[in-house]
């Protein structure tokens, strides 16, 4: 993580409930394909639930950008 995005993630800590994750088969997981954004889509909320997170604001950077703007049209209400 860059000093930049620690900093980000360190103030944004202090305000709310703070929530990171890599996509499958990213950091410490076991290397997976990616799967469909479906796939993504379901992890996402996996991780949400596990979480117990019943309102998220969701960010997504680089090509995680486009899974945060699909789920979060997908699961409006939920979200």
């Amino acid at each position: 993580m860059t000093t930049l995005n620690r900093n980000f993630c360190e103030r944004v800590a202090k305000y709310c409930r703070l929530t990171l994750f890599d996509k499958r088969g990213m950091g410490l997981s076991d290397r997976v394909e990616a799967g469909t954004m479906e796939d993504r889509m379901d992890d996402v909320r996996a991780i949400l639930d596990a979480v117990g997170s019943e309102r998220a604001v969701v960010i997504g950077v680089s090509e995680g950008g486009l899974l945060a703007t699909l789920f979060v049209a997908s699961h409006r209400h939920s979200t």
